[in-house]
């Protein structure tokens, strides 16, 4: 990719550096917020793209292998956070078609606490309420865009932020009216994941 820096202003940037908006919107959401990963994720992407501009794909791949190299170490070392992060994609990308979840703020759990310190889970609210669960408060948690890159293009692949379908709108998480089976399944219990573990291993 050969363009002549800095470009005068974003628009600029961005028309001569990507093939189409829509990969930046592609390096936005795979950076989620972080701007040590945007750095790194960019870096990689311009690599591969060489002296074209940078292409969904290539934000894809730099991703994957961003992932790979800085954030997957842990959970190949960590059994328990292994066996919570599959639990977790299974759960809500190819069960709900979604790349968030709720948890209850009284949920407490050490490893889904040092997967967020990995930037492998990020908060994208500290406390949210709904109409439909008056009086409970959740977090809402998405998981890491190299969690699920793999799966996208295929028929795993998550279509909303909560829900199917639905994406959030800037600070504001649709949620279908007076859907309170739609709420529950966008809910995620720890305690089950802890009481199939225990299952399976009864004497730790």
């Amino acid at each position: 990719m050969s363009i002549d820096l800095p470009a005068k202003d974003a628009d600029e940037f961005v028309r001569t550096s990507f093939t189409q908006e829509l990969a930046f919107q592609e390096l936005v959401r795979a950076c989620e917020g972080v701007p040590r990963d945007a750095i790194n994720i960019l870096r990689l992407a311009a690599v591969k793209a060489g002296e074209q501009r940078i292409s969904i794909p290539h934000v894809r791949e730099a991703a994957k292998a961003w992932y790979d190299r800085d954030k997957s170490a842990y959970v190949n070392s960590n059994e328990e956070a292994r066996a919570l992060l599959a639990w977790i994609v299974n759960e809500v990308i190819s069960g709900r078609k979604a790349r968030a979840f709720l948890v209850n703020t009284d949920a407490s759990y050490t490893v889904m606490d040092r997967l967020y310190d990995e930037r492998i889970l990020h908060i994208a609210r500290k406390s949210y309420s709904t109409k439909q669960e008056p009086g409970v408060r959740f977090k809402v948690w998405k998981i890491d865009y190299g969690c699920y890159v793999d799966l996208i293009n295929t028929s795993r692949a998550p279509t909303g932020f909560l829900f199917e379908g639905i994406e959030a709108d800037g600070e504001e998480i649709a949620v279908p009216v007076d859907d309170l089976r739609a709420i529950r399944r966008a809910i995620l219990d720890i305690e089950t994941f802890r009481a199939s573990r225990q299952a399976v291993s009864p004497g730790d």
